[in-house]
């Protein structure tokens, strides 16, 4: 089953260099520009904004990524890129973890949900273009629906 790719005319070399601003802008947040290190005195409820609004952009690219259909060719590019985003995905974790106790609790359950979501999405698109198609039931249910154009 070939499938062919078409998400209003992005690709995912397009995707990629979305995923990549975002993860570079995730660094800067924390880290800072080597031009403003010594004044990068962001509050930790600021870095953890911060990182609440990565995820939720994640989230919402990688949420249109499930309608997809892509080339047989392409699939190793979104591997790739599914892994990087669990990378991702880990170092967001990680540092919001360490600002736990310096947020109140309700802020630190919001960035604990966005995580979460950020993780579901990515799961859900490994299983459609890595699970999905060798699942017999999965290939039965979706020549029934096509038949249904």
């Amino acid at each position: 089953m070939e499938l062919v790719m078409d998400f209003n005319e992005a690709g995912i070399d397009e995707v990629r260099e979305s995923l990549d601003l975002f993860s570079y802008n995730v660094r800067v947040t924390f880290y800072g520009h080597t031009h403003d290190i010594a004044q990068n005195k962001n509050r930790s409820a600021d870095i953890l904004e911060s990182l609440i609004k990565s995820a939720i952009g994640l989230t919402s690219l990688m949420d249109k990524m499930t309608a997809w259909t892509v080339s047989h060719a392409e699939l190793p590019k979104l591997n790739g890129m599914l892994i990087s985003l669990n990378a991702i995905t880990n170092d967001l974790e990680a540092i919001g973890d360490a600002f736990k106790d310096q947020v109140t609790k309700e802020y630190f359950t919001l960035f604990q949900s966005s995580i979460a979501e950020l993780r579901e999405v990515i799961e859900d698109v490994e299983k459609i273009f890595f699970e999905y198609p060798n699942d017999p039931s999965f290939l039965l249910a979706n020549q029934k629906l096509s038949l249904i154009k």
